[in-house]
């Protein structure tokens, strides 16, 4: 009989831990192969329907586009946990010609120069979005984009942002059927 040293206590607990861990791996490998099958098995159907729904909310989108007088006021509405009507687009701000929104900048903005153009001679777009359209158009800015805008959003969207994960996961990993 070995006398129990605490190398060999030690060394002991060592494998029953490596034992359970591969138990716990063994396990955890045999959800993730159900889970795959699983999702093979739902594959077809949830590219089938996310398909379907596509074209829904292309017909919505043109069935709002085609009566906008419907979303005059308010301007959007809920119907059936979806969002249709019309928003204040977000817009953007586009120049030309770097070298002349620069110029202007400096001639017509000098105490601003230094935070609204980098070092690289180049406009700074998140610092010219906070300025004033007015201002903007003074240093040969122009907005782009902000008329209205159709929304079509589903209130749900937990729903969609698994189809959305699922989605992705079969278009990141397809597996051969």
């Amino acid at each position: 009989m070995t006398p129990n040293t605490p190398i060999i206590t030690i060394e002991t607990a060592c494998r029953a831990l490596s034992d359970e861990r591969a138990r716990l791996r063994d396990l955890v490998a045999e959800l993730e192969d159900k889970i795959r099958a699983i999702k093979r098995a739902f594959n077809h159907r949830i590219k089938h329907l996310a398909g379907q729904a596509a074209a829904r909310h292309n017909d919505l989108v043109a069935l709002v586009e085609g009566n906008p007088t419907c979303f005059e006021h308010p301007r959007t509405q809920i119907f059936h946990g979806v969002r249709v009507g019309y928003r204040k687009g977000v817009g953007g701000i586009a120049w030309d010609d770097d070298a002349q929104v620069i110029k202007l900048i400096k001639a017509r903005m000098p105490e601003a120069a230094d935070t609204l153009i980098k070092t690289t001679e180049k406009p700074i777009r998140a610092a010219l979005k906070a300025l004033p359209v007015g201002e903007l158009k003074r240093i040969g800015c122009r907005v782009d984009d902000t008329g209205d805008q159709i929304i079509v959003q589903p209130i749900d969207s937990e729903i969609d942002r698994l189809v959305d994960a699922i989605l992705a996961d079969i278009t990141d990993n397809p597996d051969p059927q």
